[in-house]
């Protein structure tokens, strides 16, 4: 009999290194992109020390500093952040994102919903599928439960893409494993730097116009559209946590425009907490002819404005605990430095191309 119960906890002890192997396998064979590594700056980062979880798309990753706000406002913040983040996966990310984190405020941006519902309105809705959007949220977060309810409730299976599959991703990208370089592989088992924070600020200027956003009933911020808002709070107020939805400033097209005038309605007839930043573009200081590197997106000139605006927002209206020790602290301003003299270079283009331009005009 102790035989038996021998080979049988030496079996489940099998099965247990096997299933651990196989997913820490899948991970580190995911695809070899930035939007795939939202989550390892946040899993890099001590237990308990950022202050804001900052959840979204491009909307959000290319508008935020986490550096710059410490250094003006002295709170910590992270990004969790991909292309095309749908905004249906963020109650699974709020939860993962507290299993290390017990952060005091989620900011949760809010044009991608928009972004999406007007590709479908203007016919140029594509399913995601293992190189689109999903694949960035799914493929950027280690294995847990949060996961798999994820994957279960957002993803729809096709010919090329099966639950079990997404559950389990070295099948998926056990391919990666034969194609992988060296200098891949090397970069891989070194893991993204700490210090980097996950910043994807360019310096890039393309004159832009700040259009209006104009009513117009024949479009419709549908009703699924507004539940994925409401489903937001409400897994905020289960895990008692604070929630501001946040739309960074863009220019919109007509469609764009006037969903967003629907959603805005909706958040305020909701009273959720809500900023708006393109009500507050004079305030922020933006120029649309030398901050955006495109029509939807901030260049290193724009992020700078946002996020101090955005910053001082955060810090005047919600509750920011003190969570760093000493050598924590030493962290943010080694990561703070390194930044300052990327953003610095990242100014210098920006200035000689805005130089340029001027001369050209």
């Amino acid at each position: 009999m102790k035989v038996v119960i021998k080979r049988i906890i030496a079996a489940v002890i099998f099965i247990c290194i096997l299933v651990v192997a196989v997913n820490e396998l899948g991970y580190f064979f995911r695809p070899d992109d930035m939007n795939t590594e939202s989550f390892d700056y946040l899993y890099k980062e001590d237990d308990d020390t950022v202050n804001v979880a900052c959840i979204g798309s491009s909307a959000m990753y290319r508008f935020w500093i986490p550096q710059q706000a410490y250094e003006e406002e002295q709170f910590t913040s992270a990004l969790v952040a991909s292309a095309a983040q749908d905004i249906r996966a963020v109650p699974y990310l709020m939860d993962e994102i507290l299993r290390t984190q017990d952060v005091d405020l989620f900011v949760v941006e809010v044009r991608q919903p928009v972004a999406e519902r007007a590709r479908k309105i203007n016919g140029k809705f594509v399913q995601k599928d293992s190189t689109g959007s999903f694949a960035y949220v799914a493929t950027s977060m280690k294995e847990s439960k949060n996961r798999i309810k994820m994957i279960d409730q957002i993803l729809v299976e096709d010919e090329d893409n099966t639950k079990l599959e997404w559950w389990i991703p070295l099948l998926k990208y056990h391919d990666n494993s034969h194609t992988f370089t060296a200098d891949q592989i090397v970069a891989r088992l070194n893991g993204v730097d700490k210090d980097d924070m996950y910043v994807r600020q360019a310096s890039t200027i393309t004159p832009n116009e700040q259009k209006p956003f104009e009513a117009d009933d024949q479009y419709e911020f549908a009703a699924e559209d507004k539940e994925a808002l409401d489903i937001v709070v409400e897994k905020a107020n289960e895990l008692g946590k604070k929630v501001l939805f946040v739309a960074t400033p863009y220019s919109p097209g007509k469609v764009r425009g006037a969903l967003h005038l629907q959603m805005n309605d909706y958040i305020e007839q909701q009273g959720y907490d809500y900023l708006d930043l393109n009500q507050y573009v004079d305030q922020i200081g933006l120029d649309f002819s030398t901050d955006y590197y495109d029509d939807i997106h901030t260049n290193i000139a724009g992020a700078q404005k946002v996020t101090a605006y955005l910053a001082k927002y955060l810090k005047e209206n919600y509750d920011m605990q003190s969570r760093l020790d000493e050598s924590q602290t030493a962290h943010w301003e080694k990561m703070c430095k390194k930044w300052d003299k990327r953003a610095d270079e990242l100014m210098k283009d920006w200035e000689k191309q805005k130089g340029e331009n001027s001369e050209k005009g």
